[in-house]
């Protein structure tokens, strides 16, 4: 996979791969700033606790997936639970972007997360 480095991705989900990569990490450490403004380097700030693949199910960055993909996440007391998901612009560049939990049924095996689609790249 290669990273865009463009200071502004603008995702066409209409045209754009659905088929998105998910990886659950565990922070090593509280991070000293909010969720939103970590960097997660899984070298040295996390450690892998899943992966999975998901779907982009709508225009404004909700994604299906399967609940025991992020179930660490989902019961998550601490705050070290962060969701890497990655994704791919209409120019097949990949990158990623923090995901939120929006809700899971563990019964079903499903969860939904959201993707912020607008954020500038750093």
């Amino acid at each position: 996979m290669s990273f865009s480095s463009s200071p502004c991705v603008l995702v066409d989900l209409e045209t754009s791969p659905s088929v998105v990569f998910i990886k659950d990490l565990e922070l090593t450490k509280v991070p000293k700033t909010s969720s939103d403004q970590v960097m997660l380097n899984e070298d040295e700030d996390a450690k892998v606790e899943g992966t999975g693949s998901g779907f982009i199910w709508d225009k404004f960055g909700h994604i299906v997936t399967n609940y025991h993909v992020v179930a660490k996440l989902a019961t998550d007391i601490s705050g070290l639970q962060r969701c890497k998901v990655f994704l791919a612009d209409t120019k097949g560049n990949s990158f990623y972007r923090e995901g939120k939990i929006i809700g899971f049924d563990p019964t079903y095996d499903l969860a939904v997360l959201k993707v912020n689609i607008e954020e500038n790249m750093d």
